[in-house]
């Protein structure tokens, strides 16, 4: 029995450990994907404004640059979420929206004309965003040292299996999905169902420890 609970609780251990190193290698491709952008939209700006010209108002545009962000801007921006919608009012109030998507409408302006500020506004956001994601690694990379954290996303993972049968067969959707695991109430059920679960194994392990220690040894031995 204690061999019984002893590979299951290496089981949890090991799926939770999976989760957060796939959640860790999620956020630092994003991560690298924003340093990625924001590196040829800052080429692409100080080109336009190093060639800038007063009278015109216009710049010359690196089209290598600014080919390589008009593919990739819907991405971006969709990574931004609130970040890049704002309450946006144009330079001299020529322009108002509520709901302005920064990176798509402040690049394809480079064909046109575009003012410094929204060449900042854009930066601003892209800083912002990186920023966030630096911090969100640093917190990743703690996680994947704490065992305890491994096992309550295992259990959280073997909770929410039911809930993910169901949307691959299409009788839920992902967005009922992602409420019922974003719930306050889940998260602390969740918590202490791994609590729970992570004392008992202990406890049961420790009562049965002569099985434990020939467990550790068979492995030990091969």
């Amino acid at each position: 029995m204690t061999t019984i609970i002893i590979g299951i609780l290496l089981s949890i251990l090991i799926i939770g450990f999976l989760n957060l190193k796939a959640k860790y290698d999620s956020h630092l491709k994003k991560l690298e994907f924003a340093n990625e952008f924001r590196n040829h939209f800052v080429n692409l700006a100080n080109h336009y404004l190093q060639s800038y010209d007063s009278w015109s108002r216009q710049g010359n545009i690196d089209h290598n640059n600014y080919n390589w962000l008009t593919k990739n801007v819907d991405q971006m921006q969709a990574n931004l979420g609130g970040i890049g919608i704002i309450n946006y009012v144009a330079p001299f109030g020529r322009f108002h929206s509520t709901n302005y998507q920064v990176l798509i409408n402040t690049i394809s302006k480079f064909r046109e004309k575009i003012h410094q500020t929204e060449i900042n506004l854009c930066d601003d956001c892209l800083t912002r965003y990186i920023g966030i994601y630096e911090k969100i690694i640093i917190s990743n990379k703690k996680e994947l040292k704490n065992p305890f954290l491994w096992f309550k996303e295992g259990i959280n993972f073997l909770l929410i299996l039911p809930f993910n049968i169901l949307k691959w067969f299409g009788l839920m959707n992902s967005k009922t999905v992602k409420q019922i695991t974003n719930n306050l109430v889940y998260k602390i059920f969740t918590g202490l169902v791994a609590l729970i679960a992570f004392i008992s194994s202990i406890v049961t392990i420790i009562q049965g420890k002569e099985a434990t220690i020939g467990f550790i040894k068979a492995v030990v031995e091969k």
